[in-house]
């Protein structure tokens, strides 16, 4: 902090020095030293400037108190450092409101027979459907659900079945074959690896049907023949599904946590 207090005293005091130049001009030279003298000036100014700007960029320890301290900066300097301070403070708040927002409460659920573990919404009730393995249903709002399916399947792997387009256009076009459905739109589509190395698609999807609109997120594994599927619903307005909405932050995050256990 000392050494670079010193360099930028050093570059302060050369306008001062400048300015000894300019009084031993005499005519008819002395608009032209003027002019020169000027231009240095500037230079040195900004000069000067921007090594404050950076300093404080590069996280250096020059901070609010620390410039305070330094007696030698001038107005422009400290306007300049307090503009960039205040532009990486709202930096810090976004980051710091966006972990805040993030969906919390989720409680392990493992099925050691089935052979997979998910992370559920600790409120949401555990119910039972119809050729599902699990569900699970917001009770505040009950259209709203996660439900996991496992089926037995002669191939040993989703590599064996289809890249995670080829699942993908399968999956929206059995949509698509449905006389309710008005439209379909993708929303996002993903591969990764879980723990024991298994391959497992995400696929996120808007369903515009005759009995209103939703949002579906599909998670599909295969693992010792046997074909995992993870559907999270969620209801959406006429207009469309808010992409801000609490209930599809829980939605991806549970289908985000599906894992093979085997």
């Amino acid at each position: 902090m000392e050494s670079m207090l010193a360099d930028t005293t050093v570059r302060w005091h050369a306008p001062f020095r400048a300015q000894n130049r300019l009084q031993r001009c005499r005519p008819p030279c002395k608009i032209r030293c003027e002019a020169v003298h000027r231009r240095q000036v500037a230079l040195q100014l900004a000069s000067r400037d921007l090594n404050v700007y950076n300093s404080l960029v590069a996280g250096s320890v020059i901070t609010a108190a620390s410039i305070q301290d330094a007696t030698a900066l001038n107005r422009r300097s400290l306007a300049l450092a307090a503009v960039t301070l205040g532009l990486l403070t709202p930096l810090r708040g976004i980051a710091e409101s966006a972990t805040a927002t993030q969906p919390k409460n989720l409680t392990e659920y493992v099925n050691s027979k089935q052979g997979y573990v998910l992370n559920r919404p600790t409120s949401w009730e555990q119910t039972s459907k119809a050729g599902a393995d699990v569900l699970f249903t917001d009770p505040l709002r009950k259209s709203t659900t996660v439900g996991v399916t496992v089926n037995p399947i002669k191939i040993a792997g989703l590599q064996q079945f289809g890249d995670v387009e080829t699942v993908r256009k399968k999956l929206i076009d059995t949509e698509k074959l449905k006389e309710s459905t008005k439209g379909v739109m993708l929303i996002s589509e993903s591969s990764r690896n879980g723990k024991n190395g298994t391959l497992i698609y995400d696929i996120e999807y808007e369903l515009d049907s005759t009995r209103g609109r939703k949002r579906i997120l599909s998670t599909v594994a295969i693992a010792q023949k046997k074909l995992f599927i993870v559907n999270g619903n969620m209801k959406c307005d006429a207009a469309g599904c808010n992409e801000d909405s609490s209930d599809l932050a829980v939605l991806r995050q549970v289908a985000g946590t599906f894992d093979v256990i085997f």
